[in-house]
């Protein structure tokens, strides 16, 4: 299996090398037992940005940390070309807030945002109440 992690970075914050991104991606694909090569887009945005972006796809009128924007809602494991994933969309404003708040550090928590993102990238969902 393959993995391209195609980034864009809107904002000052220095994001993890591209490899160790990719590397955290790769555990929860290998965990998944996916075999087909992928392909996703991870965009770092402001604060406004996320706003936005939330406002409009999910009806929330405010920032969040992640968004992530899955292409299937099943995927098609035995695809002889890569398939395009989705998008994982993360703000480091609100990422490090959060980060105070839980008590990690801001590492740490990208790490979550991008692993709990590729899980809904995959069709994973929380527990509806």
């Amino acid at each position: 299996m393959k993995l391209d992690v195609e980034t864009e970075n809107q904002t000052k914050y220095q994001i993890p090398p591209k490899k160790v991104i990719e590397g955290w991606i790769l555990e929860v694909l290998k965990d998944k037992k996916i075999a087909t090569d992928v392909e996703i887009g991870l965009k770092i945005v402001t604060k406004e940005v996320i706003h936005k972006f939330n406002k409009k796809y999910r009806k929330i009128d405010s920032p969040t940390d992640v968004l992530s924007f899955p292409i299937y809602d099943k995927l098609p494991f035995d695809s002889k070309k890569p398939i395009l994933l989705g998008d994982i969309i993360i703000c480091p404003e609100i990422m490090a807030e959060n980060s105070k708040k839980y008590g990690n550090s801001q590492d740490v928590e990208f790490k979550k945002l991008i692993v709990h993102s590729t899980l809904h990238l995959l069709g994973y969902h929380h527990k509806e109440d």
